[in-house]
């Protein structure tokens, strides 16, 4: 009998640590739930990014687009066609020639671009799915998140088009089901299911003393105040080096040319190298080597989705610099609500906000830390749920 095939498409590489963990987290999940025999591909914008990393639970690993890579002449031609595309739709449709070939080879096509739907540009994408849902048998919206009010009317037509949508909390859930999509089941992120990988702790960790900090461009174009958020996180670490004995280590999550956390964190240790006290991870680690540094953290401050997932799916108490549904809806689901734990950067105005919210997550760790202990368990085995809809999709 053929075994069943997966595509997995909408990734856009491993130097985003986040796409990592998710396509870490599903992949692994899927063949544990439907069986080693399943066939899963990714087709990735960056593969030359995932060739880095090691995806035990990939079978084939491919590029998007330009099936004729090594035909020089056919090569020229589809970049000649490209340069004179005008509509970024029409690009994403003519970039992603690869995702369909396969897409028609597939059972299920499993989009994990749900963070797409967060931004303004996400009908970019509406072509490219409205090909593919007459090429491939079943279609899957793999753990968004969508603003309530960027659904319109062409985003429902596009999210018709699924066979199932997995909101990753329970914001967005409510949103579709609002506007009477009934295809739609909360489910954690998978990136909870992602194991940790445990390196050697630099000289100078403070175990059990150390706070996380993450930091992102992407967060700079969300701000009220230009340059509010880097202002923030250069005071609460001058606070934690003056008022605590903890150290501090800069986490970069996602490394990529055109949206580096390096970046902002190089700003912030150059600020403070000489404390010895301030440490900055290295940009070549993997996601579950970063998660493995998180989880020996006392406390992490993060703005990037994943980041803060690795923090809380280990216990460590976590205060997230969010600028969309996503941090809102998934502290939500954890802890029953939000209040001092998400700050959004549209709201950093004063300097000192980060530093009086991270005092209340120290007041509260132990009862933080508690609570995590009770319900991640519960939390983790819905995210595994999740593994069971898309078998029982693969054999209708």
């Amino acid at each position: 009998m053929k075994a069943h095939g997966i595509l997995i498409y909408r990734h856009f590489g491993s130097l985003n640590r986040g796409n990592e963990a998710i396509v870490r987290g599903t992949s692994s999940l899927l063949k544990e739930i439907c069986g080693p025999e399943l066939r899963i591909r990714v087709a990735s914008r960056a593969p030359r990014e995932d060739q880095r990393v090691f995806l035990p639970a990939v079978d084939a690993m491919m590029g998007i687009g330009n099936p004729w890579s090594g035909h020089p002449l056919l090569w020229r031609l589809h970049a000649a066609v490209e340069w004179r595309l005008r509509k970024p739709e029409h690009r994403v449709v003519w970039d992603s020639l690869q995702t369909l070939r396969w897409a028609r080879r597939s059972d299920v096509c499993l989009s994990v671009g749900g963070d797409l739907y967060c931004y303004n540009t996400s009908h970019y994408s509406y072509p490219l799915q409205r090909i593919m849902r007459r090429l491939t048998r079943k279609m899957v919206l793999w753990g968004c998140s969508i603003e309530p009010d960027r659904v319109d009317e062409p985003m429902l037509a596009d999210l018709r088009r699924f066979d199932l949508i997995t909101a990753r909390e329970s914001i967005t859930l409510a949103a579709l089901r609002d506007k009477g999509l009934l295809r739609v089941r909360w489910y954690p992120d998978s990136a909870f299911l992602m194991e940790e990988d445990r390196q050697p702790l630099p000289a100078g960790w403070r175990d059990g003393q150390m706070v996380g900090l993450n930091v992102s461009p992407l967060i700079e174009s969300y701000e009220s105040q230009p340059g509010a958020s880097l202002t923030a996180c250069r005071e609460l670490v001058r606070h934690i080096l003056d008022h605590t004995d903890m150290g501090v280590v800069l986490v970069p999550h996602v490394t990529k040319r055109e949206s580096d956390d390096q970046i902002p964190l190089r700003k912030i240790w150059e600020a403070f190298a000489a404390t010895g006290r301030v440490f900055a991870l290295s940009g070549d680690l993997n996601a579950p080597q970063i998660k493995g540094y998180i989880s020996r953290c006392r406390f992490f401050v993060g703005a990037r989705t994943h980041a803060t997932i690795a923090a809380y799916s280990t216990g460590v108490p976590t205060l997230v610099l969010g600028y969309s549904v996503k941090a809102r809806g998934i502290a939500r689901d954890l802890f029953g609500n939000e209040q001092g734990l998400v700050l959004p950067v549209q709201d950093l105005t004063e300097p000192r906000l980060l530093v009086r919210l991270f005092a209340g997550l120290q007041q509260r760790e132990t009862a933080l830390r508690a609570h995590l202990a009770a319900v991640l368990p519960g939390y983790i085995r819905a995210a595994r749920e999740a593994g069971w809809e898309i078998c029982r999709l693969l054999h209708e």
